[in-house]
């Protein structure tokens, strides 16, 4: 994919309808790039992550939960072109950020909260990450580039996160078999070479010995990854140039091939625990390495579709879920809450319309259950910003734990206290109808404490990242006086 093709730069689920997307590009540059689109193999992309007989096998999807379905089919994007009266293109996005595209045209595709400096994508990526030191958001600023490329953001802030938690344990390392010749021989004498020539001439003594070393395939790629973000402007810590300078001392030059890759991804030396920590560095540097095309080279076929998607509505569900397990949620009896995400309720069991339901985060305690959804979606407090389907589906789950409880016996019984949609929010707080987000099941009041009730949560994503950390805490608060009700 070409660097230097004008892209058409839209956001995530920016409309439920197709729209004419509306940039710092003119709109006739907009409809270019559409057309080009439109015009390829490629007008709609739906992700299955089923890619290896595909045309999409060199699109990257960055992934934070281990039980993914593979088989979920979801929107990308889809161009489509209405021709009455005045030719005009038209998009629509799903919830996949990054880009996309071939030789000839680039999609770049946004959160939407961009304005906010990356904070509020940095601290997701972090706790997505388990990573909950004072990250220094430094590392992914660019020098001279006041528009950089959000994918190269994203890889670079996970790539360095994830190093400066694994360098305190030191270079991953080997055995290596050394053959040398000397009088002070260690090891193995090498009888062969010692009958044919050593012995003959009274040289010095062929001898081999096991020796410790980094893993030099490993050393390479850390080192060009580094070497890479250097030269493209990122501003890097103290702490990693340091361990750049140790790194080139050990570098052999050469640039990793794709069998490299795969053969450094999979070493035995990372299934040492002292050095697991590296397995996600070295993920994110192989797609560094892959997005600046050092990896190999594109291909020539302007057609082929390359690119790397990250799903935020995925991103933004382990946040949340993350956040909660370290939340310290405890129900009134001071019992602790365990949350668990993407549980699967088999409804209808046994029948053949049977199929599998995901609920994004279930907390659960001795007494009190609570199922959360979370939906990565704008949210102004509107009614439209609340999507039918996604009413429909909360409730439906909290329908299902009740109809559980109720044939469980008195003594195991629990009360299914709270269901509710999860959303970002950008605004300010005199805006948010606080006595208009809560209310009972299906909009019933219960004057009891064992009913169910039905609330629009949010977190509020601030100004930068202090104001973040401090709406994340009111956000476990709020959760806790509800469930402690």
């Amino acid at each position: 994919m070409s660097k230097n093709t004008t892209p058409l730069k839209v956001n995530v689920n920016e409309s439920e309808e197709f729209y004419v997307p509306r940039n710092k590009y003119s709109d006739d540059a907009s409809q270019k790039v559409l057309k080009k689109i439109f015009e390829s193999q490629s007008s709609l992309f739906i992700s299955n992550n089923e890619k290896e007989n595909s045309e999409y096998k060199n699109i990257n999807t960055i992934t934070f939960r281990n039980n993914s379905n593979i088989y979920e089919k979801k929107l990308v994007y889809e161009v489509r072109k209405e021709t009455i009266d005045k030719a005009k293109y038209y998009i629509q996005t799903g919830l996949y950020i990054g880009y996309i595209g071939t030789k000839n045209w680039r999609l770049e595709i946004g959160t939407g909260y961009e304005e906010q400096d990356n904070h509020f994508l940095n601290r997701m990526l972090d706790v997505a990450n388990n990573i909950y030191f004072d990250s220094k958001e430094e590392h992914v600023s660019k020098k001279d580039d006041k528009d950089p490329d959000l994918i190269s953001l994203i890889l670079t802030y996970l790539f360095i996160t994830n190093l400066r938690t694994a360098i305190s344990m030191g270079l991953p390392i080997q055995y290596n078999r050394r053959v040398e010749r000397g009088f002070n021989v260690k090891g193995r004498i090498n009888i062969k070479e010692y009958i044919s020539k050593d012995m003959l001439f009274g040289s010095k003594l062929t001898y081999s010995y096991n020796q410790l070393e980094p893993v030099q395939e490993i050393v390479d790629v850390l080192c060009l990854t580094i070497k890479t973000l250097k030269d493209n402007g990122s501003v890097l810590d103290q702490d990693i140039i340091g361990y750049y300078n140790k790194l080139k001392v050990l570098y052999s030059g050469r640039k990793p091939t794709r069998a490299i890759i795969n053969k450094i991804l999979n070493h035995k030396a990372l299934n040492n625990p002292m050095y697991g920590k590296y397995k996600k560095a070295l993920q994110y540097a192989c797609y560094i390495l892959e997005n600046k095309n050092i990896i190999y080279d594109d291909n020539d076929d302007s057609e082929s579709v390359s690119g790397f998607l990250l799903d935020i509505s995925e991103l933004w569900e382990v946040y949340i879920a993350n956040l909660l397990q370290t939340g310290n949620l405890i129900d009134h009896d001071s019992s602790p809450f365990y949350v668990d995400s993407q549980r699967n309720l088999d409804l209808y069991k046994g029948t053949f319309f049977s199929r599998p339901n995901y609920p994004d985060i279930v907390l659960e305690s001795k007494k009190t259950i609570a199922v959360l959804d979370a939906k990565f979606k704008k949210m102004r407090f509107q009614h439209k910003d609340v999507d039918r389907n996604d009413l429909f589906q909360i409730n439906s789950y909290a329908g299902y734990f009740r109809a559980l409880q109720e044939k469980a016996t008195e003594s195991d019984r629990k009360t299914v206290r709270l269901c509710s949609l999860v959303y970002p929010y950008s605004g300010e707080k005199n805006e948010i109808p606080e006595e208009k987000i809560k209310c009972g099941l299906y909009g019933l009041e219960y004057p009891d404490k064992v009913s169910t009730l039905f609330s629009i949560e949010y977190i509020d994503i601030g100004k930068d990242k202090e104001e973040l950390l401090k709406n994340e805490k009111e956000f476990v608060e709020r959760l806790r006086r509800i469930l402690q009700q």
